[in-house]
C-alpha cells in the first residue's frame, strides 16, 4: 500500500499541474483570471501554459464569430392589451410606425482590454444592448418623416442608428463592436394600414399626373422651339434675299453711274430716266387719295402694300 502511495501522489500532482496547459482554437482568444484578477493580455490561439485549475480561470472567446440580435416589432408577439406594442415608435412628423432591426456585432479584438471587458460583462450584453438599440432607433426615427421611412427613402437611417448605438455601448465597456444595423421590418400599424395605403395611392396618382403634365409641357416646349427655329430660318432666308436684291440694285446703280458723264449732252436724259424709275418704285408703294371738305379738296399720300 505504501509502495503505491508516492507514485499515486506524483500522478495526481502531475495531473493537477497539467490542468494549467490549455488549447486555444483558431478564431478564439483566451482571457485568464489569475486569483480572480484579469490578466491584461489575452492568450492567442495555440497551446498555452498557465497555473493549474483553481488558480487560473480561462475563458475562451470566439472573437471571429459574428453575433446577431433582433430588436423591435414582431407581429406574432404583439399583445393587444398593451397600449403601445414593443417596436412601435414615433417618427419626426408624429406618426406611429412598426419597425424591427437586426444588430450584428462582434467581440472587439482591436481595442486594448476590450476582450477582458467582454468576459467580465458577457452576462450584461444581452440585457443592455437591446435597450441601447431601441433608444438609438427611437432617436434616429425622430428626425425622419414616416413616408420616407416606409418608402425606403430615409437616406443613411441604418448608418445613423449604428453610429448612435456604437457610441452608447462604448459607455458601458461591453467589449463589443457594432458591425452593422439592418432594417428588417417597416410597416404602419394595422389600424392605420388602410389610411397609409390610400395615401400611397394618392401619392402614386399625383406622381402619374406630374409625369403626364411634364410630358405635355415638354411636347409644347419642343413644338415652340421648332416653330421658333422655322421663324428664325425664314427670317434669315428673307434677310439673305433682301441683301442679294440690295447688292444687285447697288451693282446696277454702280454700272449706271459709270455710264454717267456730266459733259455728255445725253447726261440729262440719263438722270431723268433714273429719277423716273425711282419715282415709279416709290409711287408703286403708296396710295394717293383725294379728300373733300366743303369746297376744298385735299390730296393725301398714304402708305401702300409692301413691295
Amino acid at each position: 500500500m505504501t509502495r503505491w502511495f508516492l507514485p499515486a501522489v506524483l500522478l495526481l500532482a502531475l495531473g493537477y499541474l497539467a490542468t494549467g496547459i490549455y488549447q486555444v482554437k483558431p478564431g478564439e482568444l483566451a482571457v485568464v483570471r489569475r486569483f480572480g484578477r484579469v490578466l491584461e493580455e489575452p492568450r492567442l490561439p495555440g497551446l498555452n501554459v498557465g497555473l493549474p485549475w483553481g488558480l487560473d480561470r480561462v475563458d475562451r472567446i470566439a472573437v471571429d464569430s459574428q453575433r446577431q440580435i433582433e430588436i423591435g416589432f414582431h407581429p406574432e408577439l404583439a399583445q393587444p392589451e398593451r397600449s403601445v406594442p414593443v417596436g412601435q415608435l414615433l417618427t419626426g412628423d408624429n406618426n406611429l410606425i412598426d419597425v424591427r432591426i437586426s444588430v450584428y456585432y462582434r467581440v472587439d479584438r482591436q481595442t486594448p482590454g476590450a476582450v477582458a471587458d467582454y468576459v467580465l460583462n458577457a452576462d450584461r450584453v444581452l440585457d443592455i444592448l437591446p435597450r441601447a438599440a431601441e433608444a438609438a432607433l427611437s432617436r434616429a426615427l425622430a428626425s425622419e418623416r414616416v413616408d420616407a421611412v416606409l418608402l425606403g427613402q430615409a437616406a443613411g437611417l441604418e448608418s445613423r442608428i449604428q453610429e448612435m448605438l456604437s457610441a452608447e455601448v462604448r459607455q458601458y465597456r461591453l467589449g463589443i463592436v457594432i458591425e452593422s444595423v439592418n432594417l428588417t421590418y417597416v410597416q404602419p400599424p394595422a389600424e392605420l394600414a388602410e389610411a397609409f395605403r390610400q395615401v400611397n395611392r394618392a401619392r402614386t396618382q399625383k406622381e402619374i399626373t406630374e409625369r403626364e403634365a411634364l410630358g405635355a409641357s415638354q411636347i409644347e416646349i419642343s413644338s415652340a422651339q421648332q416653330q421658333a427655329r422655322r421663324i428664325v430660318s425664314d427670317a434669315q432666308a428673307s434677310a439673305r434675299d433682301r441683301v442679294r436684291r440690295a447688292e444687285a440694285e447697288a451693282t446696277a446703280f454702280l454700272a449706271l453711274l459709270e455710264q454717267y458723264n456730266p459733259h455728255d449732252p445725253s447726261a440729262g436724259n440719263l438722270l431723268l430716266t433714273l429719277y423716273l424709275k425711282e419715282l415709279q418704285n416709290i409711287l408703286s408703294r403708296v396710295q394717293i387719295r383725294t379728300l373733300s371738305d366743303a369746297d376744298t379738296d385735299y390730296t393725301v399720300v398714304l402708305p401702300g402694300g409692301s413691295r
